[in-house]
C-alpha cells in the first residue's frame, strides 16, 4: 500500500512537471559602458493549482496552474568606476554594486534582481594638468576604471625666465632674486619662471 502511494504521488509530480516546467532565465545587467552579465536567474512558480480535467465519474485528472508569479536567485558584487567630470582635473570615482532581491509578488519571496550600489567615492584625484581618458564615456559608470592622462591645454607656457648659477635662488619664488642675463649666465645654470597653469610640487633637486 505504501509503494503504491508513494507510485502515484510521483507520477502525481512527474506531470506537474510538464504541467508547469522548470525554465529558469538569467537576468542580465548593464554598466553605463554597455558591459553586460549576470546577476541571477528567475523562474516561474505556480501558487495556486485547480483541477481542470475530470473522468467520467467526477474525478480530477488534470490540474492547471491559476496564479503564478516569478521567483529568483540572485549573486554578484562587483565595482564600477568613473570620473566626475570629463574635463579638467577629474576625480575618478568608486561604488560598490551587488545583487540584490527586487520586489516579489504573490507566493514568491525574492522579485526579478536588481543592482543595489553604494554612494560614488574618490579613489584617485588627478592634477590640474590632466584629465580623464577610457575606451566609454568616463562620466558613465563601467567596470574599467578611468586614466589621468596629460593635456596640453591644461599647461601654460613658462613665462618671465630667469637664469641662475645658484642652485638655491630663489630663496622665495614670490620675490626671486636678480638672475643673471641669458647672455651672460655660465654653466651650470639653473633655470626658472614663474608658476603657471599645470606647474606641479616647484623644484625638486635631482641627485646623480
Amino acid at each position: 500500500m505504501k509503494f503504491k502511494t508513494l507510485f502515484v504521488f510521483t507520477v502525481f509530480l512527474f506531470g506537474l512537471f510538464f504541467l508547469f516546467p522548470f525554465s529558469a532565465k538569467a537576468v542580465s545587467y548593464t554598466t553605463g559602458c554597455g558591459e553586460t552579465f549576470s546577476i541571477g536567474d528567475c523562474w516561474p512558480v505556480c501558487c495556486e493549482w485547480e483541477c481542470c480535467g475530470w473522468d467520467e465519474e467526477g474525478g480530477c485528472t488534470d490540474s492547471c496552474c491559476v496564479s503564478e508569479c516569478t521567483e529568483c536567485s540572485c549573486s554578484g558584487i562587483w565595482d564600477e568606476f568613473n570620473a566626475n567630470t570629463n574635463s579638467q582635473k577629474p576625480d575618478l570615482q568608486i561604488r560598490g554594486c551587488e545583487s540584490v532581491c527586487g520586489s516579489a509578488d504573490d507566493c514568491c519571496t525574492c522579485g526579478p534582481c536588481v543592482a543595489d550600489c553604494t554612494s560614488p567615492e574618490v579613489c584617485k584625484e588627478c592634477g590640474s594638468w590632466q584629465e580623464a581618458v577610457r575606451s566609454c564615456t568616463v562620466t558613465s559608470w563601467g567596470l574599467n576604471i578611468p586614466q589621468c592622462k596629460c593635456n596640453a591645454d591644461y599647461i601654460d607656457k613658462p613665462s618671465n625666465p630667469r637664469y641662475y648659477n645658484n642652485s638655491d635662488y630663489p630663496t622665495n619664488p614670490h620675490d626671486p632674486e636678480e638672475d643673471k642675463d641669458s647672455d651672460s649666465v655660465l654653466l651650470p645654470v639653473k633655470l626658472d619662471w614663474n608658476d603657471i597653469r599645470g606647474w606641479v610640487d616647484g623644484w625638486k633637486k635631482m641627485i646623480p
